[in-house]
C-alpha cells in the first residue's frame, strides 16, 4: 500500500505542536516516510516543470514549488532543532538527578542513539 504523503500544512502542524509542547511529541517513523514522500513528489513536480521551461505558467509553478520545498525544509530543520534541544535537556536532567532510568519516551531510533551517547 503506498504511503500517503504529508502536505506542507501537515509538516507545519508537526512543528507547531512540537514547538508549544514542553516534552517531546510522538513522531512516528511512518510520519517520516510520509514527509519523505511529500518531498519526493515536490521534487518530481519541480523536475517536470524544469523540462517545460517555455511556458510562463510553468515558470510560475516552478517558483511556487521551489518555495514550498524551501518552506518545508526550513520547518523540518526547526522541528529537528527543537527535538534535539529537548533531547539534550532530557539527558542533562537525567545526569543531574543521577537517574538510572533512561527515558526514551517518544524518541525515534536515531534520537535514542543521541540520547544514549549524551548520557554516556
Amino acid at each position: 500500500m503506498p504511503v500517503e504523503a504529508f502536505t506542507y500544512e501537515d509538516i507545519y502542524e508537526l512543528l507547531r505542536t512540537e514547538k508549544f509542547s514542553t516534552d517531546l511529541e510522538n513522531l512516528k517513523p511512518q510520519d517520516l516516510a510520509r514527509i519523505q514522500a511529500y518531498l519526493k513528489t515536490k521534487e518530481s513536480l519541480l523536475n517536470k516543470h524544469v523540462e517545460d521551461v517555455t511556458s510562463m505558467l510553468s515558470s510560475q509553478k516552478k517558483i511556487k514549488i521551489q518555495q514550498e520545498i524551501g518552506n518545508a525544509m526550513r520547518a523540518l530543520k526547526d522541528l529537528y532543532e527543537i527535538r534535539e534541544r529537548k533531547i539534550i535537556n532530557r539527558a542533562i536532567y537525567s545526569v543531574r538527578t543521577d537517574s538510572s532510568f533512561k527515558d526514551t519516551t517518544n524518541l525515534l531510533e536515531t534520537e535514542i542513539e543521541l540520547y544514549t551517547q549524551l548520557l554516556d
